[in-house]
């Protein structure tokens, strides 16, 4: 068998190597038809949280009143701790007076504290809290409304008495309703008083600032 010219034998290689770019770019093409695009990178300023992600109010309790404890305020070893209650139901609630409470320690122990309507004793008329001279009476609240109430005590360490340091508090709206606990961001440090202050439910003022 004669041996082929040099320039035959380049323009065969030369025809084999264009075939096989050609099927090999028509296998890649069909590869890609059934295959979907990328999506393009998202912008992180665009991306919203999931939903399951954001935090949410708690759950409404079953006789449809929520509570929740508020930030403090101190002054002069004068503490104040707003409680809120909520109507998170679908009808008219109505609660009156005080409610019923107890100090809870760390461990959920109940403390020796005495409570005192309107703080009598504890401050006087003059205080910046507002509602400590308010008469109990009767409030309903829409779907939706609030009522509020304060928590008043001193801070007053004597003797060698140990001081009471309430970090969870148990409260019922009503004598006849379910208590829940509250763990307020920081605990009442009654001191060695033994007293808290109690004013009685008040419509929420959703006027003031």
């Amino acid at each position: 068998m004669r041996p082929r010219p040099p320039l035959a034998a380049a323009l065969t290689a030369l025809a084999l190597f264009a075939a096989a770019c050609g099927t090999e770019r028509a296998a890649d093409r069909d590869a890609d038809a059934g295959a979907p695009a990328a999506a393009p990178a998202a912008d992180p300023a665009l991306v919203v949280p999931d939903e399951a992600e954001s935090p949410g109010p708690p759950p409404c309790p079953e006789e449809g009143l929520r509570l929740s404890a508020g930030q403090p305020n101190a002054a002069m070893g004068l503490r104040e701790q707003t409680i809120t209650l909520v109507n998170c139901g679908t009808e008219p609630r109505t609660v009156s007076g005080y409610p019923a409470l107890t100090v809870l320690d760390a461990e959920h122990r109940p403390q020796d504290v005495k409570l005192v309507p309107n703080a009598e004793g504890i401050t006087t008329l003059e205080t910046t809290v507002e509602h400590v001279d308010a008469t109990p009476e009767p409030v309903t609240l829409s779907p939706g409304e609030h009522a509020v109430l304060s928590l008043i005590w001193r801070n007053t360490v004597e003797g060698f008495d140990v001081p009471v340091e309430g970090v969870h508090l148990e409260i019922a709206p009503m004598e006849d309703l379910p208590a829940h606990v509250l763990t307020p961001k920081y605990p009442l440090d009654i001191g060695t008083t033994g007293e808290l202050g109690v004013t009685p439910w008040q419509a929420f003022d959703r006027e003031a600032p």
